[in-house]
C-alpha cells in the first residue's frame, strides 16, 4: 500500500490503521510514514540515503531507524540499505565521499541537537549576514499586539526597519514574510493545543482552568527545557498573553478545539460560514470556489486571484495551500 504526504487523508489513515492491525504486510512510502507516525515497523528498507540530491541529515536518519522495533510490539528490527552503488563505488570519485557521509550517519557521536519551534520565538534570527533581529523584541511585540493582527503588523514594522537600515530588497522582505508566517503558525498551534486540552478536561471552562492548563503545557514542553532563564520568562509571558486572549474569546473554544487553527482564524471562519449561509444554500462549483478564495484571503496573507486560474487549477492550488497550513 502507498503512503505519502499528499495522499488523501482518509486513505492515509486507512493505510496506517491496516498496518497497525497487521491487515497489510508492506507499505511503500516517503519518509513521512516512518518519521511522523507511531506504527510498528519490523523491517525498514531504504532505497536511498539521499533526500533531494543531498545526504539525509544524521538526526532524520536516526529518527527513521528508531521507528523500527517499537516497544511492546517487536523485540528487534532491521534497517536494510539497498543502494548498492554506495558500496560498489566507495573507492572512487564522488562515491568515496558518499560512502564517507553514509557511514557517518551511524556514528552516535554525530547526533544532532534537537530544537524547538516554540523556543524560536524568543531566539534571534538573521535576515542576512549583517542584520539580526532580537528574539526578545519579537516576543514582546507579539505579546503587546496579541489581540490584533500582530503578524501583519510585525511584517510591516520589520519591512520599515529594512528601509531604515538600507537593507530593503525582495530577498530580505521574503525572509521576513516567511519568518512572521512561521511565528503565526506557532502561536496558533499553542492556542489550539490549549483549547483542545481545556475541552478534554472540562466542558465548563473557567478562567483559572485556562491559566493552570496552559502553565502545565508549557512546563511539559521541550522549549522550556532548552530555554535559559531569560527565555523562560519570555515564554511564560507569551503563554500568559495567549491565555488572556483565549479568555476574551471563550465562546469559540469548543470549536477551536476541533480544528487545527488559532482563535482568530476560527472566528473568521465561523463568521464567513454565517455570512454566506454556507450550510443552507446550494452553490455552483465556481460560486463556491469564489467564496472559499474570499475566506482564504481573509484569514491568510496569500492573495489568490480567481480570474487567473481555471477551476481545476484553482482547486489544486487551494488544496495545496490548505495542506500547507493545516
Amino acid at each position: 500500500m502507498p503512503h505519502y504526504s499528499s495522499l488523501p487523508n482518509g486513505l492515509r489513515v486507512s493505510v496506517e490503521y491496516a498496518f497497525r492491525k497487521n491487515k497489510i504486510k508492506a507499505v511503500a512510502c516517503t519518509s513521512t510514514l516512518a518519521q511522523g507516525v507511531n506504527i510498528p515497523i519490523k523491517y525498514l528498507i531504504m532505497t536511498s540515503l539521499k533526500s533531494a540530491q543531498n545526504m539525509i541529515s544524521t538526526r532524520n536518519f536516526q529518527n527513521l531507524i528508531g521507528r523500527t522495533a517499537r516497544s511492546g510490539v517487536f523485540t528487534e528490527g532491521s534497517i536494510l540499505i539497498t543502494d548498492t552503488k554506495l558500496f560498489d563505488e566507495r573507492k572512487r570519485g564522488k562515491g568515496y565521499y558518499n560512502w564517507r557521509d553514509a557511514t557517518a550517519l551511524f556514528e552516535p557521536r554525530n547526533s544532532e541537537a534537537c530544537g524547538s519551534a516554540i523556543l524560536s520565538i524568543v531566539q534571534n534570527f538573521s535576515i542576512d549576514y549583517e542584520l539580526t533581529i532580537s528574539g526578545k523584541s519579537v516576543c514582546k511585540f507579539i505579546i503587546e499586539h496579541i489581540n490584533e493582527n500582530w503578524s501583519e503588523l510585525m511584517k510591516n514594522a520589520l519591512n520599515k526597519y529594512l528601509v531604515k537600515k538600507n537593507k530593503d530588497n525582495q530577498l530580505n522582505r521574503q525572509v521576513i514574510a516567511n519568518r512572521t508566517s512561521e511565528y503565526r503558525k506557532i502561536v496558533d498551534t499553542i492556542e489550539n493545543e490549549i483549547c483542545y486540552t481545556l475541552i478534554c478536561k472540562s466542558e465548563d471552562i473557567a478562567d483559572d482552568l485556562i491559566t493552570i492548563e496552559a502553565g502545565e503545557k508549557l512546563n511539559e514542553s521541550l522549549a522550556l527545557f532548552l530555554a535559559d532563564d531569560s527565555e523562560k520568562q519570555l515564554l511564560e509571558n507569551l503563554v500568559d498573553a495567549i491565555c488572556d486572549k483565549i479568555k476574551k474569546h471563550i465562546a469559540v473554544v469548543p470549536r477551536v478545539s476541533k480544528t487545527m487553527v488559532g482563535v482568530e482564524s476560527a472566528e473568521k471562519i465561523l463568521s464567513w460560514i454565517e455570512d454566506n449561509e454556507i450550510n443552507v444554500i446550494a452553490y455552483s462549483t465556481n460560486e463556491l470556489l469564489s467564496y472559499i478564495v474570499e475566506l482564504f484571503n481573509r484569514i491568510e496573507d496569500n492573495e489568490i486571484n480567481v480570474i487567473a486560474y481555471s477551476t481545476n487549477e484553482l482547486l489544486s492550488y487551494i488544496v495545496e495551500l490548505f495542506n500547507t497550513i493545516i
